[in-house]
């Protein structure tokens, strides 16, 4: 516990480390990794090791007990994310371990404080026949909603594809806060997809279904988020953060809109590494 987060260490993870011991047998940590199995694949939380015993192959050594682990157990790989404001030291040590670079986009951040409502979302937002915390959709649905994903990412212009990244496994997201919508014919055809992180909660993922006007889309969106608006207030404390993936243009304005242009600021780059 001493050189992992609290927030994390109360989740459980698993977890590695490596010590160093002295000639009486004491053990010193000197380095720890939490990792996860969401969805089959591993994926990295935390990683360090102390200040006087990097660039001595810690950090790759544990990387490589790891990966003989994903191996073994026949897992899809190993992912890590971060949002990285300045330095990119992380980033050299990933691509040294041999990761690739599976993404990287810009996060935007607000706080809650500084959201106000000056009545126009409420006006905005289209009466839709059902939106659902994430905790109430079934598995059944959310594997119809990844699926229409694809198919909208499979026929979508060119210039569109990034904007149908496939959503992760539904543990990834916090299942008070992400919205999914349903269609007044009871199919799932939209989601808000949220994180929560410990400066505040991320937006992860925007999505209606293509075949829906744009109108009609971007009024969707606009009532998930303002659910969503609604519920993290309630769910966190005041005077932490909303934040979002701005994976492309369109979410970026989208929530530029609904929190207020003003308001926003760049917070860092989110850097997705796999193995």
């Amino acid at each position: 516990m001493d050189v992992l987060p609290r927030e994390l260490y109360e989740q459980n993870p698993v977890l590695l480390s490596a010590s160093e011991s002295n000639e009486a047998g004491d053990e010193k940590i000197c380095g720890v990794l939490a990792l996860e199995d969401r969805d089959n694949t591993l994926e990295i939380l935390y990683i360090y090791v102390e200040e006087e015993y990097r660039r001595k192959g810690i950090g790759k050594a544990m990387i490589s007990f790891i990966r003989e682990i994903s191996l073994a157990f026949l897992s899809d790989g190993i992912y890590a994310s971060y949002v990285r404001k300045q330095s990119d030291e992380l980033d050299l040590f990933f691509k040294n371990c041999g990761f690739s670079n599976n993404d990287r986009s810009k996060i935007l951040s607000v706080p809650f404080m500084d959201i106000h409502d000056d009545g126009m979302l409420i006006n905005m937002v289209e009466e839709p026949a059902k939106i659902c915390p994430l905790e109430k959709v079934s598995a059944r649905d959310y594997d119809i909603l990844r699926k229409q994903i694809l198919r909208d990412g499979d026929s979508a212009d060119p210039d569109q594809k990034e904007v149908y990244i496939q959503i992760g496994g539904r543990s990834i997201y916090h299942p008070k806060i992400s919205r999914v919508y349903y269609d007044k014919k009871s199919r799932p055809s939209g989601c808000v997809l949220c994180s929560e992180r410990k400066q505040g909660v991320l937006v992860d993922y925007l999505y209606v279904r293509s075949s829906i006007s744009v109108t009609v889309r971007m009024k969707i969106v606009l009532s998930m988020l303002y659910d969503v608006l609604r519920c993290a207030e309630n769910e966190l404390e005041l005077g932490r953060n909303i934040f979002i993936n701005a994976a492309n243009p369109e979410a970026e304005r989208i929530f530029r809109m609904v929190v207020g242009n003003g308001t926003v600021r760049d917070y860092g780059t989110l850097m997705e590494w796999r193995l």
